[in-house]
């Protein structure tokens, strides 16, 4: 999807040059390679001790599955990790309820095709809690790249036909580029599950779109 906006024939008072002023947007649509997972066990006990340990030994259970499926070690990195007291509210006092231990890990997923299958070996090994699923490119400044010429290439031709319609000889030339802060390509996210159940894992990456925007000056002669 392109879209085009002009915005005026002007004579440059500074450089007494008569121009012409369009937009230009390019967008690219590309199918992410990369997929980031944040998983993790959350518990809670009375005994902080038995609450921590409990938490340790799931968390290192969920990563040893995840190495055995071929997820990287230094791509499970810890990302969340804290000890809060719970309580209740009971008579309108405050009453000790235990300890909630959290521990989260941030997964990076080479192959997107493997994160669902990724995600149930997580859950079936103890995880209960994916915090979010996010998918990505790998090199974005590639697509942003085409969306730029794509940009680029619709300024130009709304330039030409605005010179044709009114009778114009254009410079194809530009005197002037402005690259507006653009889109880059946005990561495209589920939203928070906080407890989840073991089984098949449908999860479709989709694509992600890449947009560029521009503002270019033409020179004319009428």
């Amino acid at each position: 999807m392109n879209s085009l906006s002009y915005q005026g024939l002007m004579r440059d008072t500074q450089e007494g040059r008569r121009t012409i002023t369009v937009h230009g947007e390019g967008q690219v649509l590309t199918r992410p390679d990369t997929a980031s997972a944040q998983i993790g066990f959350v518990n809670e006990d009375t005994d902080i001790r038995k609450a921590q340990a409990l938490n340790s030994s799931t968390i290192q259970q969920i990563t040893d599955a995840l190495v055995q499926a071929g997820i990287p070690q230094e791509n499970i990195q810890t990302s969340e990790y804290s000890v809060t007291p719970q309580y209740d509210f009971i008579d309108g006092k405050q009453v000790f309820r235990g300890y909630e231990v959290t521990h989260i890990l941030s997964v990076t997923i080479e192959d997107v095709e493997q994160t669902g299958y990724v995600i149930d070996t997580a859950v079936s090994n103890g995880a209960n809690r994916i915090a979010s699923i996010q998918f990505t490119l790998k090199r974005p400044q590639s697509a942003y790249q085409k969306a730029l010429q794509i940009a680029l290439g619709h300024a130009l031709a709304s330039a030409q036909t605005i010179a044709n319609t009114m009778n114009l000889k254009l410079d194809q030339t530009p005197i002037q580029i402005i690259e507006k802060d653009g889109g880059r390509a946005a990561p495209r996210s589920f939203a928070q599950a906080e407890m989840v159940s073991s089984g098949a894992v449908p999860i479709a990456p989709g694509e992600l779109k890449t947009s560029a925007q521009v503002e270019v000056k033409f020179q004319y002669l009428s």
